[in-house]
């Protein structure tokens, strides 16, 4: 618990009961357990607690005000979880999220919309980064869950594998019928940034870096992206499930045989030793 730590937990019960063994039925202890607990917390306070007599337990003056102290602590305890328990219901709390945009749009918005029904009183924010700040955004308490890349999280997170980013190549309909080395030679491939070496390492992976001849062109959000490559001033990737309403519309076709670059993703946030009840919603709703 946050306040009543496991020796004062014991300290309370042997008062009230008078008895060591009785604590320990109750706290499904044994007797040297709930003994060694008694022990333990009469060194730390520097006081003796309990007189041990042949009738049981008796509280000593100092544990007579030791007990009163504890029980105003164990009420307080008891307000505190009660009032915790109704943060996002009945009280205001902010939690954020960062994440890329072709994730946070594509996937995350659609799996978390009922958290907001959910929790009426819950500022659950949505925050677009697309770069490599996520991580520094986490580990600076601006965010506190981040979508990362597997490798990017490290041992000190908690985390949470999430479904791959699925990574398409594709270009404007107006290329139809153009072949792969044509394009690769004769056209500019977008990126996010001069950083971004997504697109890179796709061709790579398929054997067709050596072909690209002519230098990237950049988009820092996506929807710009989106037009740019439906528009033919570019040809690119981006993640499956965000290229298929323009695949779908006729706006994009996709190149390379449909092979796709899978890059390995995760939920990440630093431990927390009681997980709040829409924290622990938000983590499983999202996959």
């Amino acid at each position: 618990m946050i306040l009543i730590n496991q020796n004062i937990q014991a300290f309370l019960v042997v008062a009230e009961l008078a008895s060591v063994s009785g604590a320990a039925r109750r706290l499904n202890l044994t007797q040297t357990g709930v003994t060694q607990r008694i022990k333990t917390l009469e060194r730390d306070v520097g006081l003796t607690l309990f007189t041990r007599s042949r009738s049981g337990m008796r509280l000593t003056s100092e544990g007579q005000v030791f007990q009163r102290y504890c029980l105003d602590a164990k009420g307080l305890q008891d307000r505190l979880v009660a009032e915790m328990g109704k943060s996002g219901h009945d009280h205001e709390v902010n939690v954020t999220l960062v994440g890329p945009a072709n994730l946070m749009g594509g996937r995350v918005a659609h799996q978390c919309r009922h958290v907001f029904d959910r929790w009426p009183k819950l500022n659950f924010r949505l925050s677009i980064d697309s770069y490599a700040n996520r991580l520094n955004r986490l580990k600076q308490g601006s965010a506190d869950l981040a979508i990362l890349q597997e490798h990017e999280v490290s041992p000190e997170l908690d985390s949470k594998v999430l479904k791959p980013l699925e990574y398409i190549l594709v270009c404007t309909s107006a290329w139809r019928g153009r072949g792969l080395d044509e394009i690769l030679e004769e056209e500019r491939l977008y990126a996010y940034s001069a950083e971004d070496t997504m697109g890179l390492d796709y061709l790579k992976l398929f054997g067709k870096s050596a072909a690209l001849k002519r230098p990237r062109l950049y988009a820092n959000e996506d929807q710009v992206l989106q037009t740019q490559l439906a528009l033919g001033v570019g040809f690119g990737i981006l993640p499956r499930e965000l290229a298929k309403p323009l695949l779908a519309a006729n706006q994009l076709i996709i190149l390379n045989g449909n092979r796709s670059l899978k890059v390995k993703m995760a939920l990440a946030w630093y431990h927390r030793a009681e997980m709040p009840d829409y924290f622990r919603e938000i983590v499983r709703s999202i996959s």
